[in-house]
C-alpha cells in the first residue's frame, strides 16, 4: 500500500522574516497518523525562521518518508523533494 497526505503549512523566511506558505505532499508505505503529521510538522518550523529545504528534510527524516515542499520565493517557484 501507498499512503499521500497532502496538507499547507507556514514558516518564517530566513532572508526577510516574511511568511512563506508552502504545498507539502508526504509519501509512505506505511500508515502515519495525522496528529503525528502535525505534531511533526510544528516541530519542523518552529524555533524561528527556516529555509524550505530543511523543513523537507526535517520532516522526511523524523516520518521516515518521500516528502515534497512547494513554495514560492521572490517569484520563483521551488520544489524540495527529501530524501
Amino acid at each position: 500500500m501507498r499512503n499521500t497526505y497532502r496538507l499547507e503549512i507556514t514558516a518564517s523566511c530566513p532572508t526577510d522574516d516574511k511568511p512563506d506558505f508552502y504545498a507539502v505532499k508526504i509519501e509512505s508505505a506505511r500508515t502515519i497518523l495525522v496528529e503525528d503529521i502535525a505534531h511533526r510538522v510544528a516541530e519542523a518550523t518552529s524555533g524561528g525562521p527556516v529555509y524550505q529545504e530543511d523543513i523537507a528534510a526535517r520532516l522526511a527524516r523524523s516520518l521516515n518518508a518521500k516528502v515534497t515542499l512547494i513554495g514560492t520565493h521572490s517569484g520563483i517557484d521551488v520544489e524540495s523533494v527529501a530524501p
